[in-house]
């Protein structure tokens, strides 16, 4: 049985993915202070309670939160209602993909990069199955991290590094100069 959008912001608030930890409010901070490269803007898809959209916006950078889920958007909304909110895809210098992608099937990850491409991914997505817990919480892809990198590298990405955060296996990948169609 798959949660409802409801019950997984609940989820996420109890454990501690929330405005008010502290705690996570400096993990978004140091994940964000991270990126070093240059860039301007960011489209944080996926942004959950924006966290790492407010983030970054901290740090200045135009932050462009995408989230389908009404109620992230309405928490969102009420703890920083200074992100710009969009419903549209676009291109940013950095995407933010953290913690989305083991959500989507194959063909919507290809549509989705085919409509988009950042120069940066700051990019996390679980690399441990679980099944009974990848059913909750609708976790439908669910890879390994060499598996992903195989996969950005046919979208004509390399790794340019692993930043550590906001998880261990977190990569921020880099747009090649030979890119291949999808």
């Amino acid at each position: 049985m798959t949660i409802t959008p409801a019950e997984f912001l609940k989820l996420e608030l109890e454990m501690g993915i929330s405005a008010d930890n502290p705690a996570f409010r400096e993990l978004a901070r140091k994940t964000a202070e991270c990126i070093t490269e240059k860039y301007t803007d960011v489209f944080d898809f996926g942004a959950g309670t924006g966290l790492y959209s407010n983030a970054f916006h901290e740090l200045g950078k135009a932050v462009f939160a995408y989230e389908i889920w009404a109620e992230h958007r309405d928490y969102m909304r009420k703890h920083f209602p200074h992100l710009i909110q969009t419903l549209h895809i676009f291109t940013t210098d950095l995407l933010l993909m953290i913690e989305v992608a083991e959500h989507l099937t194959e063909q919507e990850l290809r549509y989705f990069f085919s409509s988009v491409q950042p120069r940066l991914i700051l990019f996390s997505s679980t690399p441990y199955k679980n099944p009974e817990f990848d059913k909750m919480w609708g976790h439908i892809n669910v890879r390994e991290t060499e598996d992903w990198v195989l996969f950005f590298k046919e979208l004509g990405y390399k790794i340019k590094r692993m930043p550590g955060l906001p998880t261990p296996w977190t990569l921020l990948l880099e747009k090649t100069q030979n890119t291949k169609q999808i």
